[in-house]
């Protein structure tokens, strides 16, 4: 397979939809025990914390896979600008039409839902994702959906995930005064030198059917794993560029020098991107 086949194929490695097709640590595996664990104590909170919102999304949607129709499940991918906006976006994911609804009637649909779920014994799990880019009235929001499941129990697990910034969130404002309620928080810890070696082989062997000392020199996987801080996110964009630039470059096998240029190219890259600009494209 030529490097300009290869390298039409590798952005795969960054947005697989199943969670089959994941590569997750037995961290990671302990994370979604975790969460399984806060959803069978009736906890009605869970805290995930990791620097990468790939691994956070693998996490999520693994955990989420497992249960039936029966549980009520709504999950807020993007940061809401405000609470009425996260409202409409809750209300759609049970199936109603929000329209344009008052936020007090939004919370009053809400409401009389969780109040059907508990009377049928059933379960509802809203899963929050980037939760440090939200608005501080979501933020409040949420609060207030766990301050009321701890005082009158509808079967509710308010999911809270988010990156480092999360950790600064959890410290101040809203949900400063509910994050107790979550015990043991759940942290996504960076990848080792074996799993980044393992995560690449697995996705070029799956999406590609290359095999990764192929491609990459033992040293460049270090480099990756160095200048990506080990987050999953990195570790796939360092190595989609580098398989770019060695196709660019004309050479067969990626070394950490042309790792360190393709590190270089990204930041440039990034630099050039005005602020707020990938808003909309996330």
């Amino acid at each position: 397979m030529s490097q300009q086949e290869f390298t039409e194929t590798i952005p795969d490695i960054a947005v697989a939809d199943r969670p089959s097709s994941a590569f997750l640590t037995e961290r990671h595996r302990h994370a979604i025990d975790a969460l399984n664990s806060a959803y069978a104590r009736s906890r009605p909170l869970a805290l995930l914390i990791g620097d990468s919102i790939l691994a956070a999304k693998f996490v999520i949607r693994s955990f989420l896979s497992t249960f039936d129709e029966d549980v009520a499940v709504i999950r807020v991918k993007q940061p809401c600008a405000g609470a009425t906006e996260f409202m409409r976006g809750v209300i759609t994911a049970i199936g109603f039409q929000p329209k344009d609804m008052s936020l007090d009637d939004l919370e009053g649909v809400f409401e009389m839902f969780l109040a059907f779920q508990r009377s049928h014994g059933r379960r509802t799990v809203i899963c929050v994702e980037r939760t440090q880019d939200h608005d501080l009235w979501v933020l409040d929001k949420l609060r207030e959906l766990i301050e009321s499941e701890r005082d009158d129990s509808h079967g509710l697990l308010v999911v809270v995930s988010g990156q480092s910034g999360l950790k600064d969130v959890l410290h101040s404002g809203p949900l400063s005064t509910v994050s107790m309620l979550a015990g043991k928080r759940i942290i996504l810890t960076p990848f080792t030198l074996d799993e980044t070696k393992e995560f690449i082989r697995q996705r070029l062997e799956t999406i590609a059917g290359a095999g990764i000392d192929e491609l990459f020199q033992y040293r460049a996987i270090a480099q990756i794993l160095f200048l990506g801080r080990g987050v999953p996110d990195a570790v796939a964009e360092l190595t989609n560029e580098s398989l770019a630039l060695a196709e660019e470059e004309g050479v067969d096998l990626v070394t950490p020098e042309l790792v360190e240029r393709a590190h270089e190219r990204i930041a440039a890259n990034a630099e050039r991107v005005p602020d707020g600009s990938d808003s909309s494209a996330q």
